[in-house]
């Protein structure tokens, strides 16, 4: 249905829901949060499979996104979640810091086009 992150629960999006919808915070439901699934960025797991950490940064900063899923097909033709791509996964693991918030989303970026 769509991914939800601490952020989400602790951040500006509860205060913009309570002062649009009212009601109290232990009222609001995850669905009235969360990132639809049609809004969350998908990588395939081919591309990221041969990704550097810094194409992926790249790509996260292109996107204006602190996460995106990493997917692939199964033999069935059905895409498979394979795996969530963090800024803050990765920045705790490298020590690099990764702003994307001056960065509009939206754009589905690809990971092949970093490697130019």
């Amino acid at each position: 249905m769509g991914i939800i992150t601490s952020k989400d629960v602790d951040g500006e999006r509860v205060m913009n829901h309570l002062s649009n919808v009212g009601g109290k915070r232990d009222e609001i439901m995850v669905r009235d949060l969360m990132t639809p699934q049609f809004k969350v960025e998908v990588l395939s797991m081919e591309d990221v499979r041969g990704a550097s950490v810094g194409d992926i940064i790249a790509t996260l900063k292109r996107m204006g996104r602190q996460h995106a899923l990493v997917s692939e097909t199964d033999e069935n033709g059905r895409q498979v979640i394979r795996g969530v791509l963090s800024t803050t996964s990765i920045a705790r693991q490298t020590g690099i810091e990764i702003d994307t918030s001056d960065v509009a989303g939206g754009n589905i970026a690809n990971l092949q086009s970093s490697r130019s």
